[in-house]
């Protein structure tokens, strides 16, 4: 009979690890991921970036922003020989490919693709997450930052609708501004306390011990992201090592 409750632990333990994934990406892997692309190029195309994630996600068309990228890679960097899509239907077929088997079939310019798409990712992964109150990062088997579902929750946004929300935040808000803190106000859950105003939010971010507010705006913000990283780890199983130029 006791041995019978150990193992009965040991299984329920077990389903847990295998439901929470985390990421193995290493710091190494991660400044490697950063170097993929031209930084002189990635600083020009992140309004691209931004746009292909909010219209996939909206299930719109992409090959504009994609081919708008690609072009202002090749100003950047001439080297890089970017070559644009032709159509729409070209797009879609590079991320299910992918996503069902991989990268590894796929032309140098459609990893470009990839790896412009998950600069945001790496960004935010770098952020203090396992201390000062932030939870390490952390994933359901499906992909999702494990705290996801209970943010959302508080806000009524579906995953689709967050990742959304945050980009368009991003592409609006370059400055920190009083209508960046009106905007964040907006969609904090009303047990949490607002943000006074610029200096108050930098004040609170940058503490060691992050009020519940920042925390929360944190998670929010990292979810789309976070699970973009995931992809590429897992589906798109992205060869760190690889460069553009």
């Amino acid at each position: 009979m006791k041995d019978c409750v150990i193992i009965g632990l040991l299984i329920v333990i077990l389903i847990i690890l295998l439901s929470r994934r985390q990421s193995s990406y290493t710091t190494a892997q991660l400044s490697m991921l950063t170097q993929a692309v031209p930084q002189s190029a990635a600083e020009l195309v992140s309004d691209d970036v931004i746009d292909i994630i909010i219209n996939q996600t909206k299930g719109l068309p992409i090959l504009t922003s994609v081919n708008s990228l690609i072009a202002k890679v090749n100003t950047a960097e001439p080297s890089a020989q970017l070559v644009p899509y032709t159509s729409e239907a070209q797009v879609s077929n590079m991320f299910q490919t992918a996503y069902a088997n991989s990268e590894a079939s796929l032309t140098r310019t459609d990893k470009a693709i990839l790896r412009f798409d998950i600069i945001i990712g790496i960004e935010i992964s770098r952020l203090p997450w396992g201390s000062g109150g932030l939870p390490t990062i952390s994933y359901t088997s499906d992909g999702k930052p494990v705290w996801a579902d209970e943010v959302l929750g508080q806000t009524g946004l579906t995953i689709q609708q967050g990742i959304i929300k945050v980009m368009e935040i991003v592409k609006e808000f370059r400055t920190l501004n009083n209508a960046f803190i009106t905007k964040v106000n907006s969609i904090l859950p009303s047990n949490l306390t607002p943000i006074a105003n610029v200096a108050d939010y930098s004040t609170r971010v940058s503490a060691s011990n992050k009020d519940p507010t920042i925390i929360w705006f944190m998670k929010f913000v990292s979810i789309g992201p976070l699970y973009l990283l995931w992809v590429a780890e897992n589906k798109w199983r992205i060869d760190t090592s690889w460069k553009l130029v």
